[in-house]
């Protein structure tokens, strides 16, 4: 088996941060102007925030981030004789408590019952989108099941047990952030998708914690 030991293919370290940033600032500073220019530009903004915080202590291992909105939607209360109720479906869009978490960046738009992304290559936009269907998803579990919001097991710690290839789960940053992401096994690495070559996706950098999604709500028959 061939080992490639290019940083690319390993954890980012601080050290790897500082070489991304100095790559992406001569190049930025070569560019000739355009989306592409301001776009490097804004990741090196972004890698100084990744740099200054990267030795501070992760975010605790708590699950507030998706329950606390949850904790306000009603489930299924018993009735008298203790057996549960139907799930009650609340009059508030599920998109205004999602969005008192979970900030809406530009180039996002309602759409429907869910959101819409107004520019292509507006990565933020994307991924917003992605947390909105992970959202949706742990809520929908809750009201049908009827329980309380709870979270099994929360956040699992990387250091401790990382998930299955190609699996998709929700994952925390050492800045707080969340993300829906994809695990690959081969580099170590949490990405935005796998359905397209590696040059075409997002890399999720310095992950701490992820949690499994939870399974879709089964379809009455």
């Amino acid at each position: 088996m061939t080992t490639n030991n290019h940083p690319a293919h390993g954890p980012v370290s601080l050290d790897r941060l500082h070489q991304i940033r100095e790559i992406l600032s001569k190049a930025a500073a070569q560019s000739d102007g355009g989306n592409i220019g301001y776009a490097m530009a804004d990741a090196v903004k972004v890698i100084d925030g990744a740099i200054a915080t990267f030795g501070a202590e992760p975010a605790p291992v708590d699950i507030e981030m998706l329950a606390t909105v949850l904790r306000n939607a009603p489930l299924a209360p018993s009735d008298s004789q203790g057996k549960p109720r139907a799930p009650v479906v609340p009059d508030e869009d599920p998109r205004d408590a999602f969005e008192r978490t979970f900030k809406m960046p530009k180039h996002v738009t309602r759409c429907g019952t869910g959101y819409a992304v107004t520019e292509y290559s507006a990565w933020l936009a994307h991924d917003f989108i992605r947390m909105w269907e992970g959202w949706k998803a742990c809520r929908a579990a809750m009201l049908q099941a009827g329980n309380s919001p709870v979270i099994q097991d929360g956040w699992i710690k990387c250091s401790e047990r990382m998930p299955e290839d190609e699996q998709e789960v929700l994952t925390r940053n050492r800045m707080g952030h969340c993300f829906v992401s994809f695990f690959d096994e081969h580099s170590g690495l949490f990405f935005d998708r796998v359905d397209v070559a590696a040059a075409c996706c997002i890399e999720h950098i310095l992950v701490t914690h992820w949690m499994p999604l939870p399974a879709a709500p089964q379809q009455e028959e």
